[in-house]
């Protein structure tokens, strides 16, 4: 078996891994709440299914478009509507059930930090109109800045159920731009 360690991860993961033969990585990487960083055999998509649950709070609110050997996932609630990803299947139109619903699971979960950013983007960079009119349109202090983040791991652990993941941290705060005199939010 060969792994590669790669940076980034699902929740509260550290770090991910390319796997080679995959039967007992994805079952030490589920206990360390990851997910692998491809996955390409039907499988290991079988493994997925069994291993990890269904995508929680608004991620499990999605509807499936299968064309062939591929499956458009498309998600239905607003705050995340538009960020639609989709996967193709390793035996394409023969896939096994426990196959497609693997890799579906997967899907949504590899989309996770990006359906995180929807959710905090959505009120003019900010999670809520509340937190928009609080903060928005003014430069903050390294103190506010902080007290956003935490209002919006806050919003992002309701939505879905659990914390932000690393991949959403990195990604939020790639929308905060350091200015003089303090933090600014841009889209």
């Amino acid at each position: 078996m060969i792994l590669k360690k790669q940076n980034s991860g699902r929740k509260t993961g550290s770090s991910t891994f390319q796997v080679s033969d995959s039967n007992s990585s994805i079952a030490a990487m589920r206990k360390n709440n990851e997910i692998p960083s491809k996955v390409t055999d039907s499988h290991s998509f079988e493994e997925i299914d069994r291993l990890y649950p269904a995508p929680s709070g608004i991620m499990s609110e999605y509807h499936i478009n299968e064309v062939g050997g591929t499956a458009s996932i498309h998600f239905d609630n607003n705050a995340v509507r538009g960020e639609d990803t989709f996967i193709r299947y390793p035996n394409g139109r023969k896939a096994s059930p426990s196959e497609k619903a693997g890799a579906i699971k997967y899907a949504i979960y590899k989309h996770r930090g990006a359906l995180e950013l929807a959710a905090l983007c959505r009120r003019g960079g900010f999670a809520t109109l509340d937190m928009a009119e609080k903060y928005g349109g003014r430069l903050l202090s390294n103190l506010e800045k902080a007290a956003v983040n935490r209002e919006m791991n806050a919003h992002i652990k309701k939505l879905f159920g659990s914390p932000m993941s690393r991949e959403g941290q990195k990604l939020n705060e790639g929308h905060w731009i350091k200015e003089v005199g303090g933090w600014r939010r841009v889209l």
